[in-house]
């Protein structure tokens, strides 16, 4: 930040993102140079005896010097690229001078490589096979080098990157994201209406976020290690999270963690048989294949009518027998069927728990990733829930299971099978991730016809606003774990991040290279790290003295302090001297104040209902809290943020609980 301008364009790196690449194509090429110099060395003397020997010496003699010429040029480039901030770009100015230099050097060298594979593979009569072969894979090795090179160049190459360009319209840079998303999405998706509409929306909330946005990739990843830096500084000697402590002496919270607790099972029966495996890499294939039909698709229709597109061994719903150990007559209806808007779910009787269960998949394909990523607010029409609004990706996919529920019959003939018991049974609805949102939005929409209704959400996304949330906290329970992200990645949220990123970003005093180094070094210490316990960064942080806190002006530090000496929180009143001029992105604003993007309105979503709160603490323990929605407005950066989001993590963390209470 901001970007590399070079050859009269802007480029998908900054000038400080040399440091890394060139070094390992520095490390690379002197490697290759000294078999270079060793073959010639060696070869030497029978290098005279060979065909066009003429050739030869000139090819290895030139290689020498380009050789050494490119790397001196790329000590430098290394050198240059290291000096300065990320901001401040002065000391880097002659980076475009010297990536010439380099261009320049690579004409003689490919010169030389034409050379060299021209007398290796055509004019080598008469040489020993001893000195021919080397040679060969010198110049194969050469070659490797400069190709490298070439593909890094185009993939650092931006489309809209033309100087006399910058003045391109946001539709522009919307039409580019859609290429490249329909690119990535070409094998996994399909190409009907819904989802061409689907890509377009997205696209367009790529390009009106990153539109005006001087802004690198490796940008972000600085961002996110001193984003959690100054999480960790501000939460210091205070506990990061907020809100009502759960008190398991009570025997209707303690009967809500437990049902949450036992109905996870079938939230990750849904997953089928890739989570199954997972969870038991072990002996997990040989249950399954136990479990499995073998060439089911054999079997009489009506006795698989029930099972929607499963494979030909029905992996998937052995996978469901043996995470919830559900009888064969018991799982009622299953459906693989998976497309936009339309994610996997099934219908199973409890009858130890007298309840007619529906579960739904999460994200398990590139379909599923489109439903997360149309992320805008949708206007619920519900009679009775005035002004709620949901995620449109998650709102469309419980209207299709509602569709299939409903209008289909299928649940009204799961209790009409359950009331030949005798007994009466309710409905709960249950998901994890993608399937937790559409379970939530799924229990509004079938509230009013089963009022006993209950869901358990798992991992949610943000998936209502804050009226519909606080009408459904009665019957909706969110469960959540550590720092899990996936809670906080509303599209508001987003803009958000964006606004705190450009913030440390602009605060850090320090070289790029310096802060992913750190970076690498913090992640590869919490990977070697040897405790059992999920213990999280604010917890490590040892609560220190008020007047302590103010830092030695003396020593430098990441971020820069403000003038005071007194850290604020990010995008509050008091960092606004920080903000340069021009940046409107940086607004100071807080984060449950209206965001617009693109003229359209960004709403704050959260995940639904009353959200249970876990997180672990050392020597195996469990810090339980009904939270505070408010929690759920910003990313909180962490080694955990992704791994929390497992279900396995919260199935192991929900049965523990669930045994000690």
């Amino acid at each position: 930040m901001p970007a590399l301008v070079a050859f009269n364009r802007r480029w998908q790196i900054g000038s400080d993102d040399l440091v890394f690449p060139f070094t390992a194509g520095l490390m690379a090429r002197f490697a290759w140079f000294i078999v270079v110099c060793s073959i010639y060395g060696v070869y030497h003397k029978d290098l005279k005896e060979c065909h066009s020997q003429i050739a030869l010496q000139t090819f290895f003699i030139g290689v020498i010097i380009v050789a050494c010429l490119v790397m001196g040029n790329e000590v430098a480039i290394i050198w240059t690229s290291m000096q300065g901030t990320i901001m401040n770009t002065r000391p880097r100015q002659r980076i475009p001078i010297l990536l010439y230099i380099q261009l320049a050097l690579y004409v003689p060298e490919i010169a030389l490589s034409i050379l060299g594979i021209y007398w290796a593979f055509h004019s080598s009569t008469g040489c020993e096979l001893g000195v021919v072969v080397p040679v060969q894979i010198t110049v194969v090795l050469q070659w490797l080098i400069l190709l490298s090179v070439f593909a890094a160049a185009a993939m650092f190459f931006d489309p809209l990157g033309a100087l006399h360009k910058q003045d391109r319209s946001i539709e522009q840079s919307s039409k580019l994201w859609e290429r490249r998303c329909r690119l990535l999405c070409c094998c996994f998706a399909g190409n009907d209406q819904q989802y061409m509409n689907a890509i377009s929306q997205i696209a367009e909330m790529f390009a009106s976020e990153l539109h005006g946005v001087d802004a690198v990739p490796s940008d972000v990843a600085v961002g996110l290690i001193l984003l959690q830096q100054q999480q960790e500084i501000e939460s210091r000697g205070k506990p990061w999270y907020s809100g009502t402590p759960v008190d398991l002496s009570k025997d209707e919270e303690r009967s809500r963690i437990d049902a949450a607790a036992y109905f996870m099972r079938y939230s990750v029966g849904s997953y089928g048989w890739p989570m199954y495996v997972f969870m038991n890499p072990c002996c997990g294939p040989c249950s399954l294949c136990q479990k499995a039909r073998c060439s089911a698709c054999c079997y009489p229709a009506n006795s698989l009518a029930h099972i929607i597109k499963d494979n030909c061994c029905m992996c998937n719903t052995a996978a469901i027998h043996l995470q919830t150990e559900l009888r064969n007559e018991d799982l009622f209806y299953c459906s693989y069927h998976n497309k936009l808007y339309e994610i996997p779910f099934y219908v199973a009787l409890d009858r130890d728990k007298k309840t007619v269960v529906v579960s739904i998949r999460g994200t398990l394909s590139m379909k599923d990733t489109l439903t997360d990523l149309t992320g805008h607010g949708e206007d619920i029409h519900i009679e009775g829930l005035d002004g709620g609004m949901a995620h449109k990706g998650m709102y469309l996919s419980a209207t299709y299971i509602k569709g299939q529920l409903i209008d289909h019959g299928i649940l009204q003939e799961a209790f009409d099978e359950a009331a030949k018991t005798g007994e009466s049974y309710r409905l709960v609805v249950v998901g994890h991730s993608l399937g937790a949102g559409t379970a939530s939005v799924l229990s509004v929409l079938l509230k009013p016809m089963y009022p006993d209704l209950q869901c358990f959400a798992y991992s949610n996304p943000s998936c209502l606003n804050e009226s519909a949330c606080t009408r459904t906290e009665d019957y909706i329970m969110s469960v959540i774990v550590g720092k899990d992200v996936v809670p906080r990645m509303g599209v508001k949220n987003l803009n958000t991040l964006k606004r705190d990123l450009e913030t440390v970003i602009m605060r850090c005093n320090q070289p790029k290279y310096r802060v992913l180094i750190s970076g690498c070094w913090r992640a590869l210490c919490f990977l070697l790290d040897k405790r059992s316990n999920g213990q999280t960064e604010g917890e490590q942080v040892i609560p220190v003295k008020p007047d302590s806190q103010a830092p030695d002006p003396t020593k430098p530090n990441t971020l820069r302090e403000p003038l005071l000496g007194e850290r604020q929180p990010l995008n509050s009143e008091g960092s606004a001297s920080y903000v340069e001029e021009g940046l409107g992105s940086l607004a100071e604003r807080e984060p449950g104040t209206s965001d617009v993007t693109n003229g359209k309105s960004l709403v704050q979503l959260y995940p639904a209902g009353k959200i249970l709160q876990i997180n672990e603490l050392p020597q195996n323990r469990f810090d339980l809290l009904w939270a505070n929605r408010q929690m759920f407005q910003r990313v909180l950066i962490s080694h955990t943020m992704l791994k929390d989001h497992f279900p396995d993590v919260v199935l192991k963390d929900l049965t523990e609980i669930a045994k000690r209470a």
